[in-house]
Protein backbone atom coordinates (compact mmCIF):
# COMPACT_ATOMS: atom_id res chain seq x y z
CA UNK A 1 0.00 0.00 0.00
CA UNK A 2 2.59 2.45 0.94
CA UNK A 3 4.45 2.02 -2.56
CA UNK A 4 1.27 2.40 -4.14
CA UNK A 5 0.94 6.20 -2.44
CA UNK A 6 4.34 6.96 -3.23
CA UNK A 7 3.83 5.83 -7.01
CA UNK A 8 0.81 7.87 -6.95
CA UNK A 9 2.32 10.77 -5.40
CA UNK A 10 5.28 10.92 -7.62
CA UNK A 11 3.16 10.20 -10.84
CA UNK A 12 1.45 13.70 -10.07
CA UNK A 13 4.87 15.37 -9.57
CA UNK A 14 6.67 14.29 -12.68
CA UNK A 15 3.53 15.71 -14.58
CA UNK A 16 3.99 19.11 -13.21
CA UNK A 17 6.71 21.25 -15.28
CA UNK A 18 6.50 24.34 -13.13
CA UNK A 19 4.62 26.97 -11.40
CA UNK A 20 1.23 28.45 -12.36
CA UNK A 21 0.88 32.05 -13.50
CA UNK A 22 -1.10 32.62 -10.18
CA UNK A 23 1.41 31.66 -8.06
CA UNK A 24 4.42 33.64 -10.26
CA UNK A 25 2.22 36.90 -9.37
CA UNK A 26 1.41 36.17 -6.07
CA UNK A 27 5.48 35.76 -5.42
CA UNK A 28 6.16 38.92 -7.68
CA UNK A 29 3.36 40.77 -5.43
CA UNK A 30 4.83 39.86 -1.91
CA UNK A 31 8.41 40.73 -3.76
CA UNK A 32 6.76 44.02 -4.52
CA UNK A 33 5.04 44.83 -1.12
CA UNK A 34 8.55 43.79 0.65
CA UNK A 35 11.07 45.83 -1.70
CA UNK A 36 8.15 49.52 -1.01
CA UNK A 37 8.75 48.88 2.61
CA UNK A 38 12.46 48.63 2.78
CA UNK A 39 13.58 51.16 0.97
CA UNK A 40 10.72 53.62 2.53
CA UNK A 41 12.88 52.84 5.73
CA UNK A 42 16.29 53.27 3.92
CA UNK A 43 15.62 56.40 2.17
CA UNK A 44 13.97 57.69 5.66
CA UNK A 45 17.49 56.60 7.18
CA UNK A 46 19.37 58.33 4.59
CA UNK A 47 17.00 61.76 5.34
CA UNK A 48 17.75 61.40 8.97
CA UNK A 49 21.64 61.02 8.43
CA UNK A 50 22.09 64.11 6.39
CA UNK A 51 20.08 66.13 8.89
CA UNK A 52 22.87 64.61 11.44
CA UNK A 53 25.28 65.72 8.97
CA UNK A 54 24.71 69.10 8.91
CA UNK A 55 24.09 69.35 12.50
CA UNK A 56 27.69 68.40 12.67
CA UNK A 57 28.80 71.08 10.62
CA UNK A 58 26.86 73.55 11.75
CA UNK A 59 28.35 72.65 15.53
CA UNK A 60 32.36 72.96 13.84
CA UNK A 61 31.14 76.15 12.14
CA UNK A 62 30.72 77.23 16.01
CA UNK A 63 34.24 76.15 17.06
CA UNK A 64 35.38 77.62 13.65
CA UNK A 65 33.67 80.63 14.55
CA UNK A 66 35.40 81.38 17.81
CA UNK A 67 38.59 80.65 16.47
CA UNK A 68 38.52 83.13 13.61
CA UNK A 69 37.23 85.68 16.11
CA UNK A 70 40.30 85.54 18.23
CA UNK A 71 42.80 85.19 15.72
CA UNK A 72 41.08 88.35 13.86
CA UNK A 73 41.57 90.79 16.88
CA UNK A 74 37.58 90.07 17.74
CA UNK A 75 36.01 90.73 14.22
CA UNK A 76 33.95 88.58 12.72
CA UNK A 77 34.74 90.64 9.15
CA UNK A 78 34.83 88.62 6.26
CA UNK A 79 34.12 85.25 8.01
CA UNK A 80 31.52 84.20 5.78
CA UNK A 81 33.32 84.37 2.53
CA UNK A 82 36.66 82.65 4.31
CA UNK A 83 37.59 79.97 2.59
CA UNK A 84 36.86 77.63 5.61
CA UNK A 85 33.52 78.82 6.14
CA UNK A 86 33.00 78.38 1.95
CA UNK A 87 34.50 75.04 2.86
CA UNK A 88 31.61 74.00 5.41
CA UNK A 89 29.25 75.88 3.40
CA UNK A 90 29.91 73.26 0.29
CA UNK A 91 29.54 70.83 2.92
CA UNK A 92 26.34 71.32 4.21
CA UNK A 93 24.55 72.35 1.16
CA UNK A 94 25.67 68.98 0.13
CA UNK A 95 23.57 67.16 2.73
CA UNK A 96 20.88 69.99 2.80
CA UNK A 97 18.23 70.84 0.43
CA UNK A 98 19.37 72.97 -2.76
CA UNK A 99 20.93 76.53 -1.87
CA UNK A 100 19.31 76.96 1.48
CA UNK A 101 22.51 77.25 3.19
CA UNK A 102 23.17 81.10 4.49
CA UNK A 103 25.99 83.10 6.78
CA UNK A 104 25.29 86.36 7.81
CA UNK A 105 27.31 88.92 10.33
CA UNK A 106 26.05 91.77 11.61
CA UNK A 107 27.24 95.26 10.51
CA UNK A 108 29.65 95.93 13.31
CA UNK A 109 31.10 92.57 12.33
CA UNK A 110 30.50 91.34 16.36
CA UNK A 111 27.92 88.43 15.32
CA UNK A 112 27.87 85.54 12.69
CA UNK A 113 24.96 83.65 12.24
CA UNK A 114 24.15 80.69 9.62
CA UNK A 115 21.44 79.25 8.62
CA UNK A 116 19.61 75.94 6.33
CA UNK A 117 17.18 73.80 5.26
CA UNK A 118 16.56 70.34 6.55
CA UNK A 119 16.03 67.02 4.77
CA UNK A 120 13.02 65.92 7.00
CA UNK A 121 10.89 68.35 8.27
CA UNK A 122 9.35 69.04 11.72
CA UNK A 123 5.55 69.46 10.59
CA UNK A 124 4.58 67.81 7.04
CA UNK A 125 3.82 71.13 5.80
CA UNK A 126 6.70 72.97 6.64
CA UNK A 127 10.19 73.02 6.05
CA UNK A 128 12.64 73.51 8.75
CA UNK A 129 15.42 75.59 8.94
CA UNK A 130 18.45 74.96 11.12
CA UNK A 131 20.53 77.67 12.63
CA UNK A 132 23.48 78.51 14.75
CA UNK A 133 24.98 81.80 15.35
CA UNK A 134 28.26 83.13 17.25
CA UNK A 135 26.88 82.83 20.85
CA UNK A 136 26.20 79.01 19.98
CA UNK A 137 22.56 79.10 19.46
CA UNK A 138 21.18 76.06 17.85
CA UNK A 139 17.78 76.75 16.57
CA UNK A 140 15.77 73.89 14.93
CA UNK A 141 12.42 75.59 14.01
CA UNK A 142 10.46 75.82 10.28
CA UNK A 143 10.53 79.43 10.74
CA UNK A 144 14.17 80.41 11.79
CA UNK A 145 16.28 82.87 10.28
CA UNK A 146 19.52 85.22 10.31
CA UNK A 147 18.97 88.38 11.59
CA UNK A 148 21.84 90.76 11.88
CA UNK A 149 24.03 88.11 13.16
CA UNK A 150 21.63 86.28 15.62
CA UNK A 151 19.51 83.00 15.00
CA UNK A 152 15.79 84.52 15.46
CA UNK A 153 12.12 83.55 15.02
CA UNK A 154 8.98 85.80 13.95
Amino acid sequence: MLKLINYINFKNMSQQKGFTIIELIVVIAIIAVLATIVSTNVLGYVAKSKNTAIKANMANLIVYGLTYYTDNAGSYSGFCTSPKVLNFQTAINSSAAPNTSTCDYNSANEAWCTVVQLQIPLASNHPTNYCVDSTGKKLEKYDAFCSSGVCAVP
